[in-house]
């Protein structure tokens, strides 16, 4: 068995790579492809078969970051933080198709096979043609040397792939001209060899034939064999642990394929934000000592669970459905069900506690399998996830010290400690899941001891504690219309459901509490606007802009240009602010709870600001000429979005760092 390499040239690193099944397209239409582990896991892997010697293989090796388990027994990976069927895994050296793709990787058996005749034929062992029998004798791999640069042999098979006169290949790739600059030290003046796979003739007559390829990287092409390289790139510290929630209808969509399934759209998420965070970290360089020095880590965080899958109120409503456009029955079943069911008091107390236990368990989890971890979290909620996160954070932000509400602290030095979220837990036993055991009780106290939480409340209810999570995004959010509806009945400012939030100004009030971002396509309609709740001057002030790769995109350049009058901004006089920041940059909040939720004129004196809460992304061009299709496809394009990915990460890591840092105009 080859030994994992680290040299990057094709012949010297071991051709050996552990690929795992993916499928893609929709369930009518599905389609296999392999997809190469993190090189790293390669080589983990490789090291660990090469010192088994004969001994019982283990059943879960992580890889990529933690988030599967290979069980090199069976040769299946498992997902660790998400519900996804299990996915085959192979090992493999040789590969058939084209270079780029299409391409398979043969069995492992197959491989070695292939790897132990191409070694004979580079030893002289064997010499001329060479036949292995492959894919279960169906198929002959046929090995030839490759004649000498300036003959050339109309009678090879590379003619009918390749035509005479182009590049010459080998099955390590593009033999490069005779150049002693540029000859590969590896290959010396050793012979070089073709390999085509040709289908055993039964009847007579030719089958079809495929170039075969020796190593992953040979096969992938150059452009792919960078993007799989980008990865190893990101550090292992985690700087914060981001839950993504899903808005309504996400069962629905489940059910329309694998490919719709949330753990793939967070994957999409998390690979649009790893792209982003590659390009910060090559931006930022070396001796940026305030920067973060990790990344973030994106999971799925789904709360269908007891609606659809426990009682199947979708299924129940199909008998009192009417038959008329049945496609948009159906949705209106699954999605806006999801509404109507949390509406109920009860309903909405047992969402809450699901997505609490698993919050809780998953943090618990991550710690776990997350050596270098902070321990902060944050959450991104689209459409009705928002409110159920903006709701269950309510649980926990009647104990932060320090914020928008809050007293100011005592204590300002060092870093302050998380505040943790808990839920009711039920009477621990062995089969209640999340119930606390010792593994679990040291990951707490170590993250206690690092002051990166604050201590736990004795009792059962640290079986589903979590940190209050740093940053909350609600995402084409109606969070805007449910707080409306809430304040009608009450006599109080919004700001008592931000209890906690950042404050900016004035001095004494300002603390590491939690940010808000309600960030929105303009055309959503599902999504509202918070700040006006905050205070009704700002509903004349347009929300802030997303930026578009740093800057506006070219339609809104020409707006701005043709703008003739700028947002009205509330009054300058009504609130002194001692020369902060203009109004465009802050949030000014009223503190004093009004005589009724209509009373709009705040108190004089008792004013903070925050940060901005409502924002805005940029327009495409082709959506700005439809207005109506822009509205109809906005609400599900948010995962997508490579502007409010950058978003996020940016934001993100502005809250991780000091306040002081953060915050440093006074």
């Amino acid at each position: 068995m080859a030994a994992a390499g680290s040299a990057s040239s094709p012949g010297a690193q071991s051709p050996y790579l552990w690929l795992a099944q993916e499928s893609v397209g929709q369930s009518s239409e599905r389609k296999w492809e392999w997809v190469p582990l993190p090189r790293a896991d390669s080589e983990r892997l490789e090291a660990i078969l090469a010192s088994a010697a004969g001994k019982e293989l283990p059943k879960a090796v992580p890889v990529d970051h933690g988030r599967y388990d290979v069980d090199l027994e069976r040769r299946v990976l498992r997902a660790v933080y998400w519900d996804e069927p299990e996915r085959r895994c192979i090992r493999s050296s040789w590969f058939r198709g084209k270079i780029g793709g299409p391409w398979v990787p043969y069995e492992e058996e197959d491989a070695e096979g292939l790897e132990t005749a191409f070694q004979r034929l580079r030893s002289a062992k064997e010499k001329g043609s060479l036949l292995v029998p492959v894919n279960r004798g169906t198929d002959d791999v046929r090995f030839e040397a490759l004649p000498p640069e300036g003959v050339e042999d109309d009678s090879s098979t590379l003619t009918m792939f390749f035509g005479s006169g182009q590049k010459r290949y080998s099955v390590l790739g593009v033999v490069p001209k005779s150049d002693e600059s540029t000859k590969d030290e590896s290959q010396g003046d050793e012979l070089l060899f073709t390999a085509v796979q040709e289908e055993v003739a039964r009847g007579g007559g030719s089958g079809e034939k495929h170039m075969v390829w020796r190593g992953y990287w040979v096969v992938a092409g150059e452009e792919k064999s960078a993007e799989e390289n980008e990865v190893d790139k990101l550090p292992n510290r985690v700087e914060c642990l981001t839950f993504v929630v899903h808005g309504i209808g996400q069962y629905h969509r489940a059910q329309q394929g694998e490919n719709s399934q949330f753990f793939k759209e967070v994957s999409r998420v998390r690979k649009l934000a790893m792209k982003y965070q590659l390009e910060r970290m090559e931006e930022q360089g070396q001796g940026e000592g305030s920067q973060p020095s990790g990344r973030i880590e994106f999971l799925p965080l789904e709360w269908y669970g007891p609606i659809h899958v426990d009682v199947g109120i979708g299924n129940r409503l199909k008998n009192v459905t009417l038959k008329s456009v049945s496609s948009l029955r159906d949705f209106a079943n699954f999605a806006l069900a999801d509404v109507m069911v949390y509406l109920d008091d009860q309903w909405r107390e047992r969402i809450h506690e699901e997505l609490l236990r698993k919050m809780a368990n998953l943090w618990k989890l991550f710690s776990e399998r997350t050596s270098d971890y902070s321990g902060e979290v944050a959450v991104i909620g689209h459409s009705l996830g928002s409110v159920i996160m903006f709701d269950l954070m309510q649980k926990g932000l009647e104990k932060l010290p320090q914020g928008l509400h809050c007293s100011p602290s005592k204590d300002t030095s060092g870093s302050p400690k998380k505040t943790m979220v808990s839920a009711p837990a039920k009477p621990a036993n062995v089969a209640t899941p999340g119930s606390i055991d010792r593994k679990g009780i040291k990951i707490l106290k170590d993250h206690m001891a690092k002051g990166n939480i604050a201590p736990l409340a004795k009792g059962g209810h640290a079986a589903y504690e979590h940190p209050v999570p740093r940053c909350l995004f609600a995402v084409g959010s109606p969070l805007g219309m449910f707080l409306s509806i809430r304040l009608s009945q009450k006599a109080q400012r919004a700001s008592r459901y931000f209890r906690g939030l950042d404050v900016r100004w004035p001095a004494v009030s300002e603390g590491r509490g939690w940010r808000m971002f309600n960030v929105f396509h303009p055309d959503d309609p599902i999504a509202y606007r918070i700040e006006p709740l905050l205070n009704p001057a700002y509903a004349s002030m347009n929300p802030r802009v997303v930026p578009h790769k740093g800057g506006l995109r070219w339609n809104h350049q020409i707006k701005s240009w043709f703008s003739t009058s700028a947002s009205k901004s509330p009054d300058g006089g009504m609130w002194d602010l001692e020369g902060q920041e203009t109004f465009e940059e802050v949030l000014v909040v009223p503190t004093e709870d009004p005589a009724s939720f209509f009373e709009e004129k705040p108190a004089r004196q008792s004013v903070v600001t925050v940060d901005r809460v409502d924002y805005a992304l940029q327009v495409s061009a082709f959506e700005s000429m439809n207005e109506m299709l822009s509205a109809i496809h906005s609400h599900f394009s948010y995962w997508e979005n490579e502007d409010l990915l950058r978003f996020i990460v940016d934001q993100i890591f502005e809250s991780l760092q000091t306040p002081s840092k953060a915050r440093s105009s006074k």
